[in-house]
């Protein structure tokens, strides 16, 4: 990156930052999914989750995003969807390719 580019994401991430205390604690953001994107938007995060490096704040912000996704699914009576989507935290159902063995 050079000089010019890292002052300006310097600056940028300062100036967000301000903003960010300015902002109004009421705020929120609606977002509306259907199902499948939710599913891969959860699946994604998941994935994000189990890097070893992603142990900041936004970690725990994540894991409850998922959480209150899958229960909403589980509420609105997609009860199969929202348990694939807990087997996605749980490393021992991962895909495993199958192995190719060259002669």
């Amino acid at each position: 990156m050079d000089d010019f580019a890292q002052a300006r994401g310097t600056k940028l991430t300062q100036e967000a930052a301000a903003e960010l205390h300015r902002i109004d604690p009421n705020l929120e953001l609606p977002v509306i999914l259907d199902i499948h994107t939710a599913c891969c938007l959860i699946g994604n995060l998941q994935l994000a989750l189990r890097h070893p490096a992603n142990t900041g704040p936004s970690r725990e912000v994540t894991r409850q995003f998922i959480d209150g996704i899958i229960r909403e699914i589980e509420r609105h009576g997609y009860l199969k969807v929202a348990e694939l989507l807990r087997l996605g935290d749980n490393q021992a159902y991962d895909y495993q390719p199958p192995r190719v063995i060259s002669g």
